[in-house]
């Protein structure tokens, strides 16, 4: 959550803390694509380059990502975007879990 612009900015820093925890043997990373707007996963997916059959990755959707109504929520059609986007981002053609962050009418406590 605070790699990318609500953290550390420093990607190769990231990366290195990452690997850390990796070493350490944390073997689950969990992420979503409203962590730093996506920058977060971009980060994540550089720290898991060559380790990926040694990480359970996992993601989250609903979050608004813009303010298009169709890029935020439960709908069919914007879990299926908010499951493709994040496997680019991490560089991964699967994640081996993929979670609703809210239910529909929850509110997040802000």
């Amino acid at each position: 959550m605070m790699f990318g612009a609500a953290g550390n900015r420093d990607h190769d820093d990231s990366v290195r803390i990452i690997h850390k925890a990796l070493d350490a043997g944390i073997n689950f990373v969990d992420t979503v694509d409203a962590y730093s707007r996506g920058e977060s996963e971009v980060i994540v997916g550089k720290a898991l380059k060559g380790r990926r059959d040694t990480v359970v990755p996992a993601t989250k959707a609903h979050v608004p990502m813009e303010g298009d109504p169709n890029q935020q929520g439960n709908s069919r059609r914007w879990l299926i975007r908010a499951l493709e986007d994040p496997l680019r981002r991490l560089g991964t053609d699967h994640v081996d879990l993929f979670q609703v962050h809210r239910v529909p009418g929850e509110r997040s406590a802000a």
